[in-house]
């Protein structure tokens, strides 16, 4: 299926948010929740994320996703990068 890449910085490691993802509660960092928000929208929309398509407590799977990342974001049909809130927009 067609799909987007998030490109973004995960910030701290501590997950202080959760996503329901086939009814199942999955932690996820305060970065990727505030761009999820920023993203929302009530189009349908199939987003490749690292943090939630990785199994990121698997060191060889997360070892081998990461070698596989450069085609993923070539086969995405657009790569949203995030960077972070604007720090002067405070």
């Amino acid at each position: 299926p067609s799909f987007d890449a998030l490109s973004y910085v995960w910030g701290p490691p501590t997950s202080s948010h959760h996503i329901l993802l086939n009814d199942h509660s999955v932690p996820i960092t305060k970065n990727l929740h505030t761009v999820l928000l920023r993203l929302r929208s009530d189009e349908l929309r199939i987003l490749w994320i690292d943090q939630l398509c990785i199994d990121q407590s698997n060191l060889e799977e997360r070892s081998s996703q990461v070698r596989l990342m450069g085609k993923i974001y070539e086969s995405a049909k657009e790569v949203v990068m995030w960077l972070g809130p604007d720090p002067s927009a405070s």
